[in-house]
């Protein structure tokens, strides 16, 4: 992955980058499942730190990760492990902190939240959702780390990370246009129900990209 490498930095620091949707209306049917974008660039460099949370028993997981040769895995926890070493709030801060990355067998997404906490979420590193029972397990690993994660909110803005301040210009430019393609369609009316999009990171200014043309008298 080329993005940190000999590329000019936009900024001094490596801050998320988000491509912020504002709409129209707000949707009418809440939706609590994100939708995956795929994008040229993967947000998540090979120096990332990537946990996934497994059903049990952890050690099957383990060796399928190990025979398979797949590298880009460095913790493997099943459910019984968290519900019993990461019970208390400390132990599940101090897991959040550890990873820079979360990835979690589709078949214990549901028990979760009430596992991990709420932090995961509020801390925006709610785990990708995987499929284990697909054969080839490196390329439904690789095919999370490349898709960014767009989260309807309940309101009318939402926002899609699409790098950080160290990748380069030409880098967030092509995610950019990757997410900008299909976004639109995820959305209750498509291009019409979309007021405006622009660029934001955690401590600056928006950069607008698009506005729509006030509405005919």
């Amino acid at each position: 992955n080329g993005n940190k490498k000999g590329k000019k930095r936009l900024l001094g620091e490596d801050e998320p980058i988000s491509l912020i949707v504002t709409m129209k209306t707000i949707p009418a049917a809440k939706r609590t499942k994100p939708y995956k974008i795929s994008i040229p660039h993967s947000l998540f460099n090979d120096s990332k730190e990537v946990c996934m949370f497994v059903k049990d028993p952890q050690k099957e997981t383990k060796q399928r990760i190990l025979d398979n040769g797949i590298k880009n895995v460095h913790k493997v926890l099943g459910v019984t492990k968290l519900r019993k070493k990461y019970k208390e709030f400390e132990a599940k801060r101090k897991l959040l902190g550890s990873y820079d990355v979360f990835l979690a067998d589709a078949r214990v997404v549901p028990t979760l939240p009430r596992l991990i906490g709420k932090h995961f979420f509020t801390k925006k590193k709610q785990p990708l959702v995987i499929d284990l029972t697909k054969k080839n397990l490196q390329a439904e690993i690789d095919g999370a780390l490349n898709c960014t994660h767009l989260w309807v909110a309940q309101g009318t803005c939402s926002a899609v990370k699409i790098g950080d301040t160290g990748m380069s210009a030409e880098n967030l430019t092509e995610n950019i246009m990757a997410v900008v393609g299909v976004l639109p369609n995820k959305i209750p009316k498509k291009w019409e129900n979309v007021q405006s999009l622009e660029l934001k990171t955690p401590e600056s200014v928006s950069l607008p990209l698009y506005s729509a043309l006030p509405d005919a008298p």
